[in-house]
């Protein structure tokens, strides 16, 4: 981008890019528009035109527009200007060194310009370039590599030296840490900056497809995947494949001819996905598999924003610029990053001490801890220089230069002890003391009573010593010369084996990690690992055991890497570490497993090793062929259909892995016949025999050697058509058959238990009237029996007096009976229809109560303990006669004295009344047997029919009606009827 940019005026650049956004299409609608926050003018940029993307050493955005370079700080903007001495506001380019320093590209200037972070100077060589720089980039060493439109230069600090002459140099894009590609027109070239005292660069050679010249541009860049594939992307396509040397073994080619890629892929933190900026397209989301990329969307209001650069900064976050729309920021995953935000003005974290089994950040002026809820740094003790810091129970020490301070937390004691030539780390032995190293030849071992020299047989003088690392009962000492030290009880053992930077052990076998690589030792053998054994980057900088026995986390600057049965995989990168701080005591991994703490200069650092978006990109899958019986189906069609006949159906599963071709296996399912997954290996073919008929569909996923699963799965469908007699419209004729048949049956049913109904109750009908008859003539015998004795004695005996007055009594005796006969009859078989409301049941009550008549003389006392709002689904007219029945039998019952009890409320979900006399009470027989039958009566008078119509009512009304009697001790009739809601 600089490049073209030094070809034409600040102002034509704008007008290019923008006739380019008018006739860039834009992103389709249906785009995901990620969470992201834009700033812009009306935010404190200078300019909505942002060419660069960088970060400085603090942490700070630095964003270059071509009004300026602006400063982000998190809170505000800070612009540098002509004003402030830069050759023009036109900015291409910021890069960072460790020190402050910042070099910055302008349109008015061949090479960059110097800021210390208080002024702006000049370029401090003497040379002249013949075009301007565009393209910037410092290695390992702190060499700036420049590039322009005829050649590679590098400036180490004293010359400006030129490293390769070509036409059209693009953007210096890193491999790994100690490798660079940059691309042009003429092809690519390979940068080895591991010297530091010079640079290798040879051409990047293709095999396996050829390119043209003009394939390349300064667009074009070179990145590694964590897994070890390698993606060389051009304008309009993207080769992908393994980089062994100085050679790019191309395995497949993914061609982008709808779009023009503008920039190198940006490798989101902690995943496999990929960023790319398209000059027509705009943002692209691509997951390095063979499908297209997926649009992003920036901005809510427009679609259309033409991409400037890329960046991902220390805590994962990925930075957008855009020619007129400003910067977008995309949380991503990542690390996270506890910057000045925590309350400390310099993050700058020398290294990590230990308060009981927690890290806490040593800082220029104190101690740190870490509140894991408000994500604060809290100072524990405030001192100058602190070297290091140990606490366990009552017990602190603080290293610092060049000094050692006890104190006790119990008694208060304090204690100060020299340390020699300084303090370089601290930490505890077995035995309970302090193991101390210095940078001197005198190593140190302190207790709360007093401090000496660590002197055991055999040890050796060491100069240096870095660190102090404790695994279990063995102590080590590491130096950056002499190598590592390893004592256990009184056995000393000197691992001579270069610049060691970490180490760890288990039962079997010890890591030691040097600046040149792994070196493991067992069975006492030692072995050691670098690039070619798939190390990324050299210099090893933290091993710590995992979880799993024999399995241990090694950490290079750049690349965390699992090392099992006895080979590196690379699992997860990192975001690069300084080469400065990039020791054992500035990485910890917690006592979860998991979390790993990253002491920086820009702050504390967390990555979770076990989150689900790390590790090695797993295999693409495929289903590579599909036999039914003796033929082959198309495994691209997705589906086939065969006759319930056929035999065998077969499937051969395809795994692509650019790592480990070997290790891939397989999950499979055929749902449908399979409960749960199954795995094969690699190669052998699944076959199911004589499957019923129906619908199958395989599903396949792809394992890598880490067990991480192919992010989507291959299905293919089988559908097994079954005959006839077994297909859907057979067995719907036949079940509709079968439910006519069934009908015509129910029907003729229902009409037979219809008649035996009517037959059956025409028959209870003339019973019932049989009944009812014979109870009349019952209770009219005797009348008539007396009406025809007088009819005989009429003519006899009609002229005396005497039997004409006895005849007339008698005559109206009977005439007398027969009408309350008659008026009793038609009273008990007066037919009501029960409409059941809710309703007050105490009025029903009151009513019958107040039609009941008690006999003249009778010391009967009647108590009415009925309350008011009790409702209940009932009828009015029938709850009345019912309660006044009730009553009147209990009140003959007692005759002459007693008490009538009527009570009513609510239990059991229902609405009780209870009508409760002190009578003579009735026999269990007698209630079973015949309370309720009608026409059965122990009075003198009445038909035997008021209860039986009471029960009646009762149940009408859905209601119940029991009796709870014992001779001599009364009678209780319990009503019980539906309260609301029941």
């Amino acid at each position: 981008m600089a490049r073209l940019s030094s070809r034409v005026s600040s102002s034509s650049k704008f007008i290019f890019f923008v006739v380019l956004g008018v006739l860039g299409a834009g992103i389709p609608a249906s785009a995901q528009l990620v969470p992201n926050r834009t700033y812009t003018q009306a935010d404190g940029l200078p300019s909505d035109y942002v060419t660069h993307i960088s970060q400085d050493q603090l942490g700070r955005m630095w964003f270059a527009t071509e009004k300026g370079v602006a400063m982000y700080d998190g809170d505000r903007f800070r612009t540098l200007t002509v004003r402030d001495g830069l050759p023009a506001n036109f900015v291409y380019q910021v890069v960072h060194q460790a020190d402050g320093t910042a070099w910055i590209a302008t349109a008015g200037s061949d090479l960059p310009v110097r800021w210390d972070g208080r002024r702006i100077s000049p370029f401090p060589a003497e040379a002249r370039l013949t075009t301007p720089v565009g393209h910037m980039r410092l290695d390992g060493h702190g060499r700036l590599l420049l590039t322009n439109r005829n050649s590679l230069l590098v400036w180490d600090g004293r010359r400006l030296a030129e490293v390769v002459t070509q036409t059209d140099m693009g953007e210096i894009l890193p491999i790994d840490a100690d490798r660079f590609a940059s691309c042009g027109s003429q092809g690519c070239h390979l940068l080895d900056t591991s010297d530091p005292d010079s640079i290798r660069v040879r051409p990047l050679l293709v095999s396996g497809i050829s390119v043209d010249p003009g394939d390349y541009s300064i667009y074009s860049a070179l990145v590694a995947l964590p897994g070890g594939e390698t993606h060389l992307v051009l304008t309009t396509r993207i080769l992908s494949g393994r980089l062994q040397g100085d050679t790019l073994h191309v395995a497949r080619v993914l061609p982008f001819t709808t779009m023009t890629l503008q920039h190198a892929v940006v490798r989101q933190a902690g995943g496999t996905g990929w960023l790319l900026g398209s000059r027509h397209q705009g943002l692209l989301k691509w997951n390095g598999e063979t499908r297209l990329p997926e649009p992003v969307r920036l901005h809510h209001r427009s679609d259309r924003v033409l991409i400037a650069s890329l960046f991902q900064d220390y805590e994962g976050t990925v930075w957008v610029s855009s020619f007129g729309a400003g910067v977008v920021k995309i949380p991503e995953w990542g690390a996270r990053l506890i910057d000045r935000s925590a309350g400390v003005q310099d993050p700058h974290i020398w290294r990590f001490g230990m308060d009981h089994d927690r890290p806490v950040a040593v800082l220029k002026d104190g101690v740190y801890r870490l509140d894991p809820a408000s994500e604060r740094l809290l100072p524990i003790w405030a001192i100058d220089q602190p070297r290091g810091y140990l606490k366990r129970g009552e017990q602190t020490w603080m290293g610092h230069f060049p000094y050692v301070t006890y104190r006790d937390g119990r008694t208060g004691a304090r204690r100060q002890y020299p340390a020699g030539d300084g303090v370089n780390d601290m930490e505890w032995a077995p035995d309970g003391s302090v193991w101390i190293a210095t940078a001197g030849a005198h190593q140190l071992r302190a207790t709360p009573t007093g401090m000496d020299t660590l002197r055991m047989p055999g040890l050796p003088t060491l100069f240096g010593v870095e660190d102090i690392v404790r695994a279990g009962n063995t102590m080590w000492l590491l130096t950056n010369d002499r190598g590592a030290v390893r004592i256990a009880a009184d056995t000393v053992t000197h691992y001579q084996v270069g610049d060691v930077r970490s180490v760890a052990e288990s039962d079997s076998m010890r890591l030691i990690g040097t600046t040149d690589g792994l070196v493991v030792i067992r069975n006492g053998t030692m072995e050691r690992l670098d690039t070619r054994h798939g190390l990324v980057g050299t210099a090893v900088i933290g091993i710590f055991p995992a979880s799993e026995p024999g399995v241990f986390w090694v950490i290079t600057r750049t690349q965390i890497h699992r090392f099992r049965l006895g080979r590196l995989e690379r699992y997860r990168s990192l975001l690069p570490l300084r080469p400065y701080f990039a020791t054992a005591n500035r990485l910890h991994l917690d006592t979860d497993g998991r979390t790993l703490h990253v002491a920086s200069s820009f702050g504390w650092l967390l990555y979770d090793l076990l989150a689900e978006s790390g590790g090695t990109p797993p295999p693409r899958v495929s289903i590579a062929g599909v036999r039914v019986d003796t033929t082959d189906a198309d495994p691209g069609a997705g589906r086939f259909t065969l006759t319930s006949a056929s035999g065998t159906v077969e499937f051969r599963f395809l795994g692509a892995s650019f790592i480990d071709e070997a290790g891939v296996r397989f999950r499979y399912r055929l749902e449908g016949a399979d409960p749960n997954w199954s795995e094969i290996d690699r190669g052998t073919p699944v076959r199911y025999a004589q499957l019923a008929p129906g619908t199958y569909t395989m599903r396949v996923k792809a394992v890598n050697a880490e067990g991480m699963e192919s992010a989507e799965e291959a299905r293919f469908v089988v559908e097994i058509r079954p005959p006839y007699w077994m297909t859907g419209w057979f067995r719907s004729g036949a079940f509709i058959l079968l439910l006519i048949a069934s009908l015509l049956l129910v029907r003729r049913r229902i009409t037979q238990v219809r008649e035996e109904v009517q037959r059956k109750g025409r028959q209870r009908q003339f019973e019932a009237i049989q009944r009812i008859g014979a109870g009349i003539a019952h209770d009219m015998k005797n009348t008539v029996f007396s009406l025809s004795l007088l009819a005989k004695n009429l003519e006899k005996r009609f002229d005396q007096p005497e039997f004409r007055r006895d005849a007339i009594e008698t005559l109206e005796s009977s005439l007398d009976y027969l009408s309350r006969l008659i008026e009793r009859f038609h009273h008990q078989s007066d037919h009501h229809e029960v409409r059941c409301i809710p309703a007050d049941v105490g009025q029903s009550i009151r009513q019958a109560l107040d039609r009941l008549q008690l006999p003249e003389g009778s010391d009967i006392r009647v108590v009415d303990r009925v309350g008011s709002g009790l409702v209940a689904l009932h009828d009015r007219q029938a709850l009345a006669r019912v309660v006044e029945n009730l009553a009147i039998n209990a009140i003959e019952a007692m005759g002459s004295g007693g008490t009538l009890t009527i009570s009513a409320g609510i239990g059991d979900g229902v609405c009780r009344i209870d009508v409760e006399d002190t009578g003579p009470g009735m026999s269990a027989e007698y209630i079973r047997k015949k309370l309720f039958q009608p026409f059965h009566t122990t009075k003198t008078k009445g038909f035997g029919l008021g209860l039986y119509t009471s029960r009646e009512l009762v149940l009408a009304q859905g209601g119940t009606l029991e009796v709870e009697s014992k001779p001599g001790k009364g009678t209780r009739f319990r009503i019980g009827l539906p309260i609301l809601g029941t």
